[in-house]
């Protein structure tokens, strides 16, 4: 992907600024950043994507990191999901992940929540034999 967890707007690595937080509102879930390029989007399509839209870009929240359900408006930190990986190869090594496929067995939330689907890939345009099997 490129330097350290970049920022999904911008693509900067670490910078404080680009630290993203989500707060549920009713059925809706708000993105918060400071970002300087941050562009709206909403949260449900964007992490459905479609045929115009293949990437399902979002931020998540790292049930490892925070496994309470938040109390209600509440915001949270999260990771993009497309750096869970390196997010889970630096902050919860013990756990198998993609970066690392020895450790504890990855909790079904956690692996749901980063999971990049096999059609996803395939519209992005990545050859079917370069998409692991998992």
């Amino acid at each position: 992907i490129g330097p350290s967890l970049p920022c999904g707007f911008c693509a900067a690595p670490g910078k404080p600024e680009c630290a993203v937080h989500v707060k549920k509102k009713g059925p809706m879930m708000h993105v918060e950043t400071n970002c300087p390029m941050v562009s709206a989007f909403q949260y449900k399509p964007a992490d459905q994507g479609s045929k115009s839209t293949p990437c399902c870009k979002v931020p998540v929240v790292c049930k490892l990191c925070f496994p309470d359900v938040p109390r209600a408006g509440t915001s949270q930190p999260t990771q993009w999901r497309y750096n869970m990986p390196e997010h889970l190869s630096l902050a919860h090594s013990e756990y198998a992940s993609p970066l690392n496929p020895r450790g504890t067995r990855l909790p079904h939330e956690v692996w749901v929540s980063m999971e990049v689907s096999e059609a996803e890939e395939l519209a992005l345009g990545i050859p079917k034999a370069s998409i692991p099997v998992v």
